[in-house]
């Protein structure tokens, strides 16, 4: 265990792995805000060569959180390359009439010397820690940039970062000087209705409602609701995973994790919803896997095998209407597909970034760029929930961008 820095009673350490913390200093760490910062989930999912910082007071672990170096065939969307400047954000910038050549410059700086902050495959943010966390946050990045210069990085990425959530840790990234960039938008639905009748007078639209009824009286519509360590059903353990497994490669993915997908369908020690839409010879033809934690539904893996439309139009509204029927209070849609998601009345929350530059070089050749993705982003969402959202309502700019 290798100390980096001490400032006051604070000290923060380096470990090879989240292995090396035992059950007594998860707990001190206390509650995971989401799934995907859960001891399961990060020792599924953290790379061999990820290191995980940890901030310690008077012996007990406080906060902690991984650094993972650039590395070949990494996941899509895993790399502070890919994530800021690589393909995606590249369409995405033509595919809206956006001019991407600051974007394309700063691609040509060196990324791969800069590391990420992030829970794999999850596409969240990961920050354990709840107590003093404001005051120990500074020590802690302290730490990161002391590290980073020792191993010649040019910056850390903190990537899929949500203002309410992750409110403390993108104050105390600005406050350093990180360079803060929208990377996206996700929708979420509060639930307060009684029953889904409620839910369909509220959104107004015929036509989800009519569909979503005609399927339910056909029976393709089906759903399993698996408790803590149940497992579901070996055949549909294999036609969920295998479907999970087909989508994620036809969408990029040269390895995706296959023995996630398993481990999930098994005896994973936390709630999770699968529904699925079944065809006329029995087949899966879609499905969506979702979390449920702390009375929210929370999607996370879906795949389809024709119909995309199907898949959003079932899967989502589905899971919709489990919330409402088991009284849960929120659904977090995710950060994809935004018309549909918008058509069944979620409300868009922006996804952050931030770029923690250590080299002033490295800062200028990409600030242009990353500002350049940000206002595409803003125009972007503007003008889908303008369009799509129940009540044309337009999220509003976050405050510190500068576009």
């Amino acid at each position: 265990m290798e100390c980096l820095h001490r400032d006051g009673e604070v000290t923060v350490t380096l470990l090879e792995s989240w292995h090396e913390l035992t059950e007594q200093q998860w707990e001190t760490l206390g509650q995971p805000r989401h799934p995907f910062e859960s001891a399961a989930w990060l020792l599924a999912t953290a790379h061999p060569q990820a290191r995980v910082f940890v901030a310690w007071l008077n012996g007990q672990a406080i906060a902690a959180l991984p650094l993972e170096c650039a590395r070949a065939a990494a996941p899509p969307l895993h790399t502070a390359e890919d994530i800021f400047v690589g393909p995606r954000a590249e369409a995405l910038m033509r595919g809206h009439g956006k001019d991407p050549t600051p974007l394309l410059a700063a691609r040509e700086a060196n990324w791969k010397s800069v590391a990420v902050v992030l829970s794999p495959f999850a596409f969240r943010g990961v920050l354990r820690g709840e107590r003093q966390l404001s005051s120990t946050l500074p020590t802690l990045l302290k730490a990161l940039e002391i590290w980073g210069k020792r191993h010649g990085l040019l910056g850390i990425a903190f990537p899929y970062l949500r203002e309410q959530e992750d409110g403390p840790l993108i104050s105390a990234l600005s406050a350093r000087g990180a360079h803060l960039v929208l990377l996206g938008a996700g929708c979420s639905l509060s639930v307060p209705w009684r029953d889904p009748a409620g839910y369909f007078t509220w959104l107004g639209r015929r036509r989800v409602r009519q569909t979503y009824a005609q399927t339910i009286r056909s029976g393709a519509v089906k759903k399993r609701l698996l408790q803590p360590g149940e497992a579901l059903e070996a055949s549909l353990q294999v036609a969920a995973r295998d479907l999970l497994l087909w989508d994620a490669q036809r969408h990029g993915s040269h390895h995706p994790p296959k023995a996630l997908y398993g481990q999930l369908l098994d005896r994973w020690p936390e709630e999770r919803l699968l529904t699925w839409i079944e065809g006329r010879q029995g087949q899966m033809e879609a499905c969506a896997l979702a979390f449920i934690y702390h009375k929210c539904v929370i999607s996370k893996f879906g795949g389809h095998l024709h119909e995309k439309g199907r898949y959003l139009e079932l899967c989502l509204t589905s899971m919709v209407i489990h919330a409402i029927e088991e009284r849960q209070r929120f659904v977090d849609l995710g950060a994809s597909n935004h018309q549909a998601k918008l058509l069944r009345g979620g409300e868009i929350y922006w996804i952050v970034g931030a770029l923690l530059s250590l080299d002033p070089t490295f800062h200028q050749a990409v600030s242009a760029g990353l500002e350049a993705y940000s206002e595409n982003i803003l125009s972007y969402i503007s003008a889908v929930s303008h369009t799509y959202a129940v009540d044309r309502r337009i999220p509003g700019r976050p405050v510190w961008l500068h576009v």
